[in-house]
């Protein structure tokens, strides 16, 4: 018996060390990211999970990713209540701090700027909610919240008074659910920083002195002191119908538009493409189901677009989530990518399994309303 135990517990080591030292990662096959390869070769690297639900990012100073993240069960709602920080150069996750104030982010998946990083390495946030407990005695409090990675601390600088409404229904209002976020700032000069109003119908601004910690009173467009914001979601440089030729020289037996997801330029004439309306290449989601509520697969292609030559050209890699944020990585050929959703199946599947491991049908999700979130990061290389 202790000779079956000491060849059982020589048989793990073995097995941890063959796992640690390998390449590759339980994520599909994905490549593990190892950080200390100076020169990896072009693909998609699986990094690891959040301890919590990831949100948008913000790239400090160092190089290093901070990341927003929600402590939730349900896996919805975007009240952003803790950070992590996430180091490229040794491939951990070492830095979860809670804030103050909750991050309220009405759509995690695509929201511009709701932080920036400051002259000295300090990071502004512009969404801060005041706590469930307090409320409603305290009512809504949009706070600017400033963090500093260097000792892991908060300080709240003031609070803003630019367009604010509250969705009622009924008799109930709900705070954590308002569009009275500003939804960008931009670096102005001597520690000035320009922060803009979320609401559609109301273009207003206030200018946040770090220096002096003041806020100013709102700015309405047309006033001699606003300034213009910067584009909100700047337009690529390909024309859209490019791209859609570009695919169909792949799969002639499609001649309808290619949807895809999301883009990221990756140099100035190369976008990473990743397509959430496929089954495994050339094949579609309503080819597979001929429904229209199962509109995005579990595994999403990846391709790499060239607007010079126009040529879409396909990497035969799978993220496994339907979104994703991406941010280049500091003096690097890398992008990250965090979090995405990843909407519910029946029966349920592992999502870390590769594609042909899973029954076609089973490899098609369903409606993005019962959509969930993924803590799993990647690191795709260019």
């Amino acid at each position: 018996m202790k000779n079956v135990k000491k060849f059982f517990i020589i048989f793990l080591l073995i097995f941890g060390i063959i796992i640690s030292t390998s390449g590759c990662s339980f994520a599909g096959g994905v490549p593990k990211y190892n950080p200390k390869d100076p020169n990896p070769k072009p693909g998609l690297y699986y990094v690891g999970e959040t301890k919590y639900l990831p949100g948008p990012a913000t790239i400090l100073k160092d190089g290093r990713v901070l990341i927003i993240e929600r402590n939730s069960k349900q896996n919805v709602g975007y009240n952003y209540s803790h950070l992590e920080i996430f180091d490229p150069s040794t491939g951990k996750f070492t830095t979860i701090k809670e804030f103050p104030y909750y991050l309220n982010l009405l759509t995690p998946s695509n929201h511009p700027q709701h932080a920036i990083v400051l002259d000295d390495g300090r990071v502004l946030f512009n969404a801060g909610v005041i706590s469930q407990e307090t409320y409603p005695k305290k009512k809504n409090a949009e706070l600017y919240q400033i963090y500093n990675p260097e000792n892991n601390s908060f300080s709240i600088l003031g609070r803003s008074s630019m367009c604010r409404s509250y969705p009622r229904h009924g008799d109930q209002i709900y705070p954590y659910y308002t569009n009275i976020i500003p939804y960008i700032m931009t670096n102005l000069k001597d520690g000035k920083i320009a922060s803009y109003c979320n609401m559609i119908k109301t273009e207003e601004m206030e200018i946040v002195d770090i220096k002096n910690n003041t806020i100013s009173k709102p700015i309405k467009k047309g006033d001699k002191d606003y300034i213009t914001p910067p584009e909100k979601y700047p337009r690529t440089t390909f024309k859209y119908q490019d791209l859609v030729n570009s695919y169909i020289q792949l799969y002639p037996e499609f001649n309808d538009n290619f949807l895809f997801f999301g883009q990221h330029k990756l140099t100035e004439n190369r976008y990473l493409i990743i397509s959430n309306r496929e089954v495994d290449y050339g094949i579609r989601v309503s080819e597979v189901t001929n429904s229209k509520e199962d509109n995005s697969s579990w595994f999403c292609p990846l391709y790499e677009y060239n607007i010079d030559t126009k040529e879409l050209i396909k990497k035969n890699e799978y993220l496994r989530s339907s979104t994703g944020l991406m941010y280049p990585l500091k003096g690097t050929n890398k992008l990250i990518i965090i979090g995405g959703r990843i909407p519910n199946v029946f029966p349920q599947i592992n999502q870390n399994a590769v594609p042909n491991a899973i029954t076609l049908r089973d490899r098609v999700l369903y409606s993005p309303r019962w959509a969930k979130a993924t803590k799993k990061i990647y690191i795709y290389v260019y």
